[in-house]
């Protein structure tokens, strides 16, 4: 009898890209038909409103907590599978260059500031290691990929209003703490 081998966990999951890459991006940004998620929402007015919380410590320290807090879960819940967090995000992270020339387009269509590339590359990958780790854990709380449903209907998720709590055991944020803003 021959024995099953284990599958190679840092290998990306070609059907979550492809989902990605099928999305309609930033067809909708600015417009009010904003889908529901997990969150409350606020629609931004402008673009200059987006550039300006974008570039916002409240925004940046929130989506690295939701990172944090990821992290923590796996290094307390699967620490073999979360020794894998670098070899994984190195296999994903040349997939986001597929997104670059539409990014460039509405970064110059919108008046955009660089920001809005990194944001959308730090959202995208963390989307892609959730879905990827949701494999192996999955009870592992989710933060990016409940942006999934703003990114399908072509708005983007770009600040946000109330508290950034600190918590080092792995919990999920706490989405009814704040708001947040939407283009």
């Amino acid at each position: 009898m021959r024995a099953m081998s284990k599958p190679d966990l840092t290998t990306p999951d070609q059907a979550f890209l492809q989902r990605l890459k099928d999305l309609p991006l930033f067809q909708h940004l600015g417009e009010y038909s904003i889908p529901e998620t997990t969150f409350t929402q606020r629609r931004l007015p402008s673009s200059q409103e987006v550039n300006k919380h974008l570039h916002s410590i409240t925004w940046e320290n929130f989506t690295l907590e939701a990172r944090n807090r990821l992290t923590m879960y796996l290094s307390k819940k699967h620490p073999k599978e979360d020794r894998l967090w670098n070899a994984i995000t190195e296999a994903y992270k040349p997939e986001l260059s597929y997104f670059k020339p539409t990014i460039e387009k509405y970064m110059r269509e919108y008046h955009l500031d660089d920001a809005f590339a990194h944001d959308f590359d730090w959202n995208i990958l963390g989307m892609c290691m959730e879905n990827h780790y949701q494999k192996i854990a999955p009870r592992l709380p989710s933060f990016f990929l409940d942006f999934l449903p703003l990114y399908e209907a072509g708005h983007i998720p770009c600040g946000w209003e109330g508290p950034v709590q600190e918590e080092y055991t792995g919990k999920p944020i706490d989405k009814s703490a704040g708001i947040l803003l939407v283009y």
